[in-house]
C-alpha cells in the first residue's frame, strides 16, 4: 500500500520569485488567493493561509461597491479585490463577509479553496 499524504489544507507553501511578500499580503497561486502568514523573503518558502475570512484591498471609486455574498474577484494588475471578472482577466477568489461601498479600501473576504 503507497504511503499517503494528508494536510488540513488551510495553508500552502510558496515561494516568491523576485520579490519579498509583506506580512498580510494576498498572493494569487493559479486559481487560488492565499495570505502570508508572515514576511516570505525572496527565494525562500513561506505559507499562504486559504482558507477564512481575510480583510483585503480593494478597488474604489463610483460603481466599485460589493454587497454582502457578493462573488468578487482578484485584479492581479491592481492587487485588489473587484466586483467584476473583466472579461475573464479577474479569478473568481471568494466571497464578500460584509459590504464595502464606493470609498471603502478595504473588503472582507471568505476565500475559496
Amino acid at each position: 500500500m503507497g504511503q499517503t499524504s494528508r494536510f488540513k489544507g488551510e495553508t500552502m507553501p510558496y515561494t516568491p520569485s523576485g520579490a519579498d511578500v509583506a506580512n498580510g499580503a494576498a498572493v494569487l497561486v493559479g486559481d487560488m488567493l492565499g495570505v502570508a502568514t508572515a514576511l516570505i523573503p525572496d527565494g525562500e518558502t513561506g505559507d499562504l493561509v486559504v482558507v477564512g475570512v481575510h480583510e483585503l484591498p480593494k478597488t474604489t471609486g463610483t460603481g466599485h461597491a460589493i454587497a454582502q455574498g457578493d462573488t468578487v474577484y482578484w485584479d492581479a494588475t491592481a492587487g485588489k479585490i473587484t466586483y467584476t471578472d473583466d472579461s475573464a482577466a479577474n479569478k473568481a477568489v471568494g466571497k464578500a463577509w460584509a459590504a464595502a461601498g464606493d470609498s471603502a479600501a478595504t473588503v472582507l473576504v471568505k476565500l475559496n479553496t
